[in-house]
Order: structure tokens, then sequence, then C-alpha cells
């Protein structure tokens, strides 16, 4: 499922303007408008 856009709830602390990439891990946080969504490229 790459290019797959899901809500994070367990992720709300991270819901903000800036955008955290785990090197381990394909999968960016970011804050899109008041929700918050984990993508995976």
């Amino acid at each position: 499922q790459s290019g797959a856009t899901v809500p994070v709830h367990k992720s709300k602390r991270e819901c903000g303007v800036r955008v955290g990439r785990e090197k381990n891990q394909n999968l960016s946080f970011f804050s899109k408008y008041d929700s918050c969504y984990a993508r995976v490229e």
C-alpha cells in the first residue's frame, strides 16, 4: 500500500506543522488542516 494515506489517532501528539521521518521506516507523519495523517511512501 504505497502512497496510502490513513488517519492516525494514536499519534495525535505528533500532529503539528513539523514533519517527522523515520529512517528505519518509510513512514512520514504530517498534519493536514486539523487532522493528523500518516503517509506511507
